[in-house]
């Protein structure tokens, strides 16, 4: 919608209702979409905010521990195929 930093309040408060609801499948999808936002704004001379790093990490770890919990396939592959293009 063209601004990051809207979307990451949006996110912020999607995971926080799916985290106090209990809503795991949500709450990795949340996650994960909310990495790549993060990822895909990771431009250091913006100067802008959004394009944390080391917060979609994190964001990526918390997806990817309950997809395999769940067995959540389709969606663990494609965090760890955002990963490999990253490493890349």
């Amino acid at each position: 919608m063209g601004s990051p930093e809207d979307a990451a309040r949006h996110f912020e408060d999607g995971i926080e209702f799916c985290r106090s609801a209990g809503y795991g499948p949500e709450l990795a999808w949340t996650c994960s979409d909310y990495a790549e936002m993060l990822l895909d704004n990771d431009d250091p001379s913006s100067g802008s905010r959004i394009g944390d790093s080391k917060k979609a990490m994190e964001l990526q770890d918390e997806a990817l521990a309950i997809t395999q919990q769940l067995g959540m396939r389709p969606l663990t592959e494609r965090i760890l195929v955002r990963r490999k293009i990253l490493r890349a």
